[in-house]
């Protein structure tokens, strides 16, 4: 991946980034966090958040949920007939611009489980 497709980590003390906007950089680091818990993979959720640090106020029933499925259906890493997770939709409250905006990124998903 290019430097300019890697999520900007800030402070609301640090000063205003130049390149891709925040919101924009806001977005990657969420649908970074997405694509790791589609893969109904709770270990690898907890990678991404123990390297992101991301705030997601949902992460522990997250993996709860991830743990949980994991339990019934061990991943095994292909794509066959196992849970499938799908996200729907995916929004910010609004686009930050500068380190003292402040935003809430909202997510919807499905959670398929095999019969």
């Amino acid at each position: 991946e290019s430097e300019d497709s890697q999520p900007t980590f800030l402070t609301s003390r640090a000063s205003r980034p130049t390149g891709v906007p925040i919101w924009e950089s806001i977005r990657r680091l969420d649908t970074a966090g997405m694509e790791a818990i589609a893969q109904v993979d709770h270990a690898l959720f907890r990678e991404y958040m123990d390297e992101t640090e991301n705030t997601i106020c949902g992460n522990h029933p997250i993996s709860v949920l991830l743990a949980a499925v994991n339990a019934l259906y061990p991943p095994d890493g292909s794509d066959g007939d196992g849970p499938r997770l799908r996200f729907i939709k995916y929004d910010q409250s609004s686009k930050v611009h500068s380190p003292s905006d402040s935003s809430v990124s909202y997510a919807s998903a499905y959670l398929w489980l095999p019969q």
